[in-house]
């Protein structure tokens, strides 16, 4: 968030300039060179320009900006000011006023013979020259008188409690994570995670959801919160611990519910997602403009045949079904506005197919980005070959669900009405081919003897049964309201 600071101080520093040309061209216009309340004001704004610049800073940074971030504000805004200064008064009286410099050697002429008077003829000012290198000495010298107020204010500005400029305590960003007895990887997950929001000025949380681990895995998150609830340290570690294995969907359904970020984040607690990642995928939401952004693991360290090629066919069936451009759909690290985890609902197995749920629920902005895939450093993966099947079946599931979801009689009315009208047609041709035999005393047979008469009879049934599939998917719809699909054991 450098580039923030450093853009701010800048349009300070240039608002801080424009008034150092006014000041000046007031003396030129006004031949006011020795106006003492003018000459002051140029060595006492600086000063305010750059207080305002570390003001800023923690404003806009809502309260998280180092002393360093504090002080860089200041010198960048007042340095702007200095260069205009020094430019403007050597161009001035060198190429513009040429009666500024006289005015200004016969005050000093004036200032130089009182004091020689006072102090036995010792000469005490030397007669200034007005050369570059005089004015590039005094940029300098007033640079390095000003550096001790810029520190001090710096210091005194940066300890001021974050809750002042941030007083409603919004949480920038959720950093979301489901997990299965991944007690090995728990602490150094959580310190790197640390580290790299460490290098930025957003609130976070972290939320783990523990998806009945038996290693204890929520021993070690209850220990994480409870560390950063005794050290009063903002940036909460919340937990949430299911009574059993219920799946990775409702996991992250639990996650999101209770996420509060402006930006949500989803990684996989095994190590293999970077949190590195995690400054990126926040910009490319709140800056870049997406909904969602997920992640593309384009150099895998899995096996070939066990995982990248079934991966790769699920990825290609997925963006011929969906019409959503993915190259890894199934990707853990994702980053998404909290409006979308808030509007669809995971549950099955279905998180292989989030941003399809998204596109579904009218979040059509996604995009992917290419992220560093890590081998496992602990334990092992918790899904086999049965999660192939069931991705195969999701797949299937929100296929339907993406077309008629919202209007099953449309699908199955439709059914009914082709079935229902081809039975009738050869129910019809069956019993007009009967009485056409019987009105010539042509031989003919029963009518149930006639195998096309079950044809037709099956064809009405069936579509009398897709009829009442439809009322009924309209029903359920409309009424239906599903309950949770987890309990929840305990929560911090």
């Amino acid at each position: 968030m450098d580039q923030t600071i450093k853009r701010n101080s800048f349009i300070l520093g240039l608002i801080g300039a424009l008034v150092t040309l006014s000041i000046y061209m007031y003396m030129w216009q006004a031949q006011d060179y020795l106006n003492p309340l003018l000459n002051t004001s140029i060595y006492i704004y600086p000063i305010l320009f750059g207080v305002i610049a570390q003001v800023w800073a923690r404003v806009v940074m809502k309260g998280k900006v180092s002393f360093k971030q504090v002080i860089l504000a200041y010198f960048i805004c007042i340095l702007l000011v200095f260069i205009t200064e020094s430019v403007t008064y050597y161009l001035l009286l060198n190429h513009i006023d040429t009666n500024a410099k006289e005015i200004l050697l016969q005050a000093w002429r004036g200032i130089n013979d009182k004091t020689q008077s006072n102090l036995a003829q010792v000469k005490v000012f030397k007669e200034p020259s007005f050369s570059l290198s005089e004015f590039a000495l005094g940029f300098a010298t007033k640079t390095l008188m000003f550096t001790v107020p810029g520190l001090i204010t710096g210091l005194v500005i940066s300890k001021i409690p974050r809750t002042v400029f941030n007083p409603l305590q919004t949480t920038d960003l959720s950093i979301v994570i489901p997990l299965l007895n991944e007690a090995d990887s728990l602490p150094e997950l959580q310190a790197w995670i640390d580290r790299v929001m460490e290098t930025t000025v957003l609130s976070y949380e972290v939320i783990y959801i523990d998806d009945g681990s038996t290693d204890g895995s929520w021993n070690i998150i209850s220990s994480l919160s409870r560390k950063r609830h005794q050290e009063h340290a903002p940036n909460p570690i919340k937990g949430i611990k299911f009574y059993t294995n219920y799946g990775k969907s409702q996991a992250l359904h639990a996650g999101f519910k209770l996420a509060q970020g402006k930006v949500v984040i989803t990684m996989d607690a095994d190590l293999q997602d970077s949190p590195n990642e995690i400054p990126e995928l926040y910009e490319m939401i709140t800056e870049g403009g997406f909904d969602l952004v997920s992640g593309w693991k384009k150099k895998r360290y899995d096996s070939v045949i066990s995982k990248n090629l079934p991966s790769k066919l699920f990825n290609w069936a997925a963006r011929k079904t969906s019409g959503v451009q993915l190259n890894d759909f199934n990707c853990g690290l994702k980053a998404y506005k909290s409006e979308v985890v808030k509007n669809i609902d995971v549950h099955g197995e279905m998180h292989r197919y989030i941003p399809v749920l998204a596109k579904n629920a009218g979040f059509a902005d996604i995009t992917q980005k290419e992220v560093v895939h890590q081998a496992r450093k602990y334990g092992t993966t918790k899904f086999g070959y049965e999660r192939f099947i069931n991705g195969f079946l999701d797949l299937i599931t929100i296929a339907f669900i993406s077309k008629y979801g919202k209007r099953p009689m449309h699908l199955f009315g439709s059914l009914g009405v082709i079935m229902f009208l081809l039975g009738f047609i050869i129910a019809g041709y069956v019993g007009s081919s009967k009485l056409y035999l019987m009105a010539y005393d042509l031989p003919y047979n029963l009518v149930t003897d006639n195998p096309w008469f079950f044809i037709a009879l099956t064809s009405m049934i069936l579509g009398t049964l897709f009829f009442i599939a439809g009322f009924l998917g309209e029903l359920i719809l409309r009424n239906g309201h599903q309950g949770n699909r987890y309990k929840v054991a305990e929560e911090i």
